[in-house]
This record gives C-alpha cells, structure tokens and sequence, in this order.
C-alpha cells in the first residue's frame, strides 16, 4: 500500500495512507513544533477515490530529522506539485517509527482492515508497537525518549497492547494495582486494587481521612507515578489520566504545567523555549477552576465545559466512525445528564449572538452551526420543551464536570477526583457516583476519589476504602472494620469518620442544661419530649453509669 504525506485536502484522489499536517484543516491551531521536533500528524486512509476515512493523529520520528514535513518534501517523489508526496520508499524500521497520539488509533485500524492487514499496515507504518522489539534503537534517536516515547503509562499501554487491538485480539485485563511504595517517611506504602471482573466491580478506590493527613498528596503520587514525572518500581497500564477538581485551593498540574515539568525532566528547557513550544501531552487533562497559563478563573469550567461538549460533536462525527453500534459521546452527555436534571436540547451562543441548538433523536445529532464562531465563554445552556432550566449550583458542577470527563475519557483511563461532594447536596452526591459508575462501565475505566462523604463510601466495597489515621510516625493506612457497601450511614459514619468517638456539641448541651438538682431519670423526663433518639440514648447511657 502507498504512503503519501499530504499538504491538501486533494489527497482523496490517491488510494493509500495519507500523512496531513497536524493543523491541516484547523487554521485556528498552530503546527506543533513538540518541544522543537516536527513530528506530528493525522492520520488518513483512502480506500477507493473520494473516500478517506481518519484512522487518527500520529508521531512519526527519524534520526536523520528534526522536522518530518520537511523531510517529507525533500525525500519524498512529487506527486502534485508542492502539495502530495509518495513517501513510501522512506517507511523503512530502520529509519522511521510512528506512534499514535491515543490508543484508540488502533481500534480504527481494526475496524477498517481484517487481521494479516491490519497487521500489514502496522508493518508499513513502522507502528512502534509492531517494532517494539526495536526500542533499544529507538532510544538512541534524537527525541525519542522525551518527546516520542515517554516513561509513562499509557505509553507502556499502547507499547504492549496496540498491535493486540488492531488485530482485534485484545481482552482487557479488569485487573490493576497501584503500589504506593514511596509516598514519605510518614505514610504506609499500600495498594490500590481494582477488578471490573467482580459481580459488585471494585472500579472505584476512596480515600477517606482528615485534613491534613494527606488525601491529596496521595493522588498527586498517583498522579507524578501514572505520567512519568515521578520514577516506579512497576506502573500499571492506562491509557489516560483525569484529574477533576473544584477546589479553590487546589494544586494539581494543569496540562502545561505537566508540559514543562516534563520538558525539566527531560532536560528540553535548555534546548528550546519551553513555554512557546510546549511537549504535548494528550495522555492527561485537568479538568477544574484554574486555566491554561495555571491561573484561578471562575469561568474557566464554563467555557472548557461548552468546549467538550462540541469537542464530543466533532469526535462523534469524523472520529469515531469505527465505534459504530457503540455509545457517541455526545450521547452519553445527554443520558448521564439525564440522571440529575431533565433536559432535551442544549444550546450554545455564537459570537453574534445567534442560538445554535444541540439535539438527539436516538443515536442521531442535531446540530447546524453554520460555520459561525461560537461563544465559548457564554457557556452551554440546558433547556427543556423550549425553556432554559435554572441550574442549582450542584447542577452546575455537574454540567462542569461530566461533559469534560465524557469528552476526554478514552477506554482503560484512570480518573482521580478531589472531594466531588463539594456544592452538592446529599441527593446530588448520590446522583453524582451513579453518572460515574455508568461512565466507568461504559468506558471499562476506573476512579480514585478522596472524600469526606458518607454516601460515597456506601457505595464502594470494604476493600476500596482506605482510612487515613493518625499515627505516631505520620499517617498510617486502614481498611474499614466494616463492610460499606450497601451499609447504614450511621454505621459509615460511626466506624469510618470517627462518630462514635467524638463528643457532639448537642451533647456537651445537654450536660450544660440538666437540672444538678434532680436526678438523671428525672431529667430525662423533663427533656425526653425535647431531644431525639440519640440525645435519649445518650441520656441513659448517663443513667447506665450511674448505676
């Protein structure tokens, strides 16, 4: 099969492999230099003239170049001018390796090809998952390690697993531990185990504890283990990493953060200015209240928000034409929306300030933007029968979180939450892990949250929860004494946050009220119609001791 690489959208012409620019088509997006490298592209096959199917966006790296257009051009034959090129004399393993942006490249592979061809074109791409037996050579090429193939899970996933997936032989695992051996002098190593194999699956691990003793610098160990920026004994494969918080005084990376701590790491900041040409990271995404340049902007979920509901449009559309029988994105924003509020249309406004509606009937969208701008910052609103629905803010942190996640979450990705009950109401909370228990099982991916809710804890099992406590070296690490899954909130809250340690302030109350001057059981009957069950209990319990 031939290779090209492509400056126009003329390629349909020419049956074969297409290399495009990576802001071919995006005239808002710069080329991305890759920390200097031009190495990025899409990704097109054109089976029979005039019809080109995108298999998705691709590295591609060779020694004997930093910018691979420009190779391209120079040691490619002319096809059309200065605007097609056959590059296939240069798809040498030798002398090139391609690696996609995101796994799920090759499941566009295995859509399209039957098995010996899909594992043909893997050969002919020079897939670095094909010549994988090749990676001692390719460490030794300029770029390689730290802008092509990085110490990081997903990496590890697509080295491992993406042949397996083209040639739809692939079978996800269920089956993963994170192994917290390093966390400091003053914390327990533990694990954090999953299996989506089990009848109840264990898809979601909670940390519980008080503050201080290091909910959050636990996820951010997860965080530094999973995208490389902190060195482990064994990684566990996944394929993204999700980082949610709406916090105000939270600190996790943001993408360009982790950008150019990355860039440190590798050494690239003395190479090229790091900031105007930033490593690209399409294996992670921060989603919360802070922006690009890392600042607190309180309308930063709004319009990010609106973004990912019209990036999942776009993925809907001309990407995953392969995931055909399966559940858009789009339409898993409405059904998991759906849980918490009613709604039928979404709608967006433009730069002019024209309405532009968002609808589905069945698998089919919606939507005719008509090409104008739209006004990302005005957000997306939710209506139902023609009128706007008023959002509660825990409708809002909803609207906020679930459209991000859903547009950026691929199958195997690892989501971590920083205490998600914050602005919502009991009922919301519940709302809120039944939306990500269907994303989780609709995306075969998993979670960590740090929480203080009861109503959390109830739904995940025993062995999922873990308790930080205070102990003489720092902070030790327990499982609950009980089982929580499906338990009383009063037991949870009893035996996992303390309850039934803790003197409450309407206790100390009725001490300070009894009358000194009658007995404990006259007391008790002079406030019993003023206290409930618990005042009462504790009431006879002072009696109890008194005898």
């Amino acid at each position: 099969m031939k290779i090209y690489f492509s400056n126009w959208y003329g390629f349909e012409y020419y049956i074969g492999l297409h290399f495009l620019p990576d802001n071919l088509g995006y005239p808002e997006k710069k080329g991305n230099k890759e920390g200097g490298l031009a190495i990025n592209f899409q990704l097109y096959y054109v089976k029979s003239k005039n019809l080109a199917k995108k298999i998705g966006n691709v590295m591609v790296l060779s020694p004997g170049s930093r910018n691979m257009r420009d190779f391209f051009e120079q040691e490619g034959n002319h096809i059309e001018g200065n605007k097609i090129y056959d590059v296939t004399k240069l798809f040498r393993p030798e002398m090139i390796v391609s690696m996609p942006n995101n796994i799920e490249y090759y499941k566009a592979i295995a859509s399209l090809f039957e098995e010996q061809q899909a594992i043909n074109i893997l050969k002919r791409l020079c897939d670095v998952s094909y010549y994988k037996d090749n990676l001692n050579l390719y460490k030794n090429w300029y770029g390689f390690t730290s802008r092509f193939y990085r110490d990081n899970s997903s990496s590890k996933s697509i080295l491992k697993n993406g042949t397996k997936i083209a040639m739809g032989s692939y079978e996800i695992n269920g089956v993963i531990e994170i192994a917290l051996n390093d966390l400091g002098d003053s914390f327990e190593p533990f694990t954090l185990s999953f299996n989506k194999l089990d009848d109840i699956p264990r898809d979601i691990n909670l940390i519980i504890g008080k503050n201080g003793l290091g909910k959050t610098h636990i996820l951010k160990e997860v965080c530094d283990v999973i995208t490389g920026l902190k060195s482990a004994r064994s990684k566990p494969l996944f394929n993204k990493l999700i980082v949610v918080s709406y916090s105000p005084f939270e600190s996790f990376n943001t993408n360009r953060e982790l950008s150019e701590l990355l860039s440190v790491k590798y050494g690239l900041q003395k190479l090229t200015n790091i900031h105007d040409n930033p490593l690209s990271i399409n294996d992670y995404t921060y989603i919360g209240f802070r922006n690009v340049e890392g600042q607190f902007d309180r309308d930063w979920p709004t319009s990010f928000s609106a973004k990912s509901i019209l990036n999942s449009i776009e993925y809907d559309r001309d990407v995953a034409w392969w995931a055909e029988g399966g559940q858009g994105k789009l339409k898993t924003i409405f059904s998991t929306l759906s849980l918490s509020m009613k709604f039928d249309t979404i709608r967006f406004k433009t730069i002019k300030n024209k309405n532009i509606d968002v609808t589905m009937s069945g698998d089919k969208i919606h939507f005719n933007n008509e090409d104008e701008e739209i006004n990302y910052q005005a957000g997306a609103m939710f209506l139902n029968n023609g009128e706007e629905i008023k959002l509660s803010s825990g409708q809002q942190i909803y609207s906020f979180m679930i459209p991000s996640i859903v547009s950026e979450i691929q199958d195997e990705t690892l989501i971590v939450i920083d205490e998600p009950e914050l602005y919502l109401h009991p009922a919301l909370e519940i709302g809120l892990i039944e939306m990500l228990k269907t994303i989780l099982k609709n995306r075969k991916s998993y979670a960590i949250i740090a929480t203080h809710s009861s109503l959390i804890a109830r739904e995940v099992q025993r062995n999922c929860v873990h308790v930080l406590k205070e102990a003489t070296f720092g902070t030790m690490i327990d499982l609950p004494t009980i089982e929580t899954y499906g338990e009383s909130l009063e037991e949870i809250i009893g035996e996992i946050f303390d309850d039934y340690s803790i003197k409450k302030p309407y206790q100390h109350e009725i001490d300070d009220i009894m009358d000194g001057k009658l007995s404990l059981n006259e007391n008790l009957d002079k406030l019993s119609h003023r206290i409930g069950d618990e005042g009462l209990v504790y009431l006879a319990s002072k009696i109890n001791r008194s005898n």
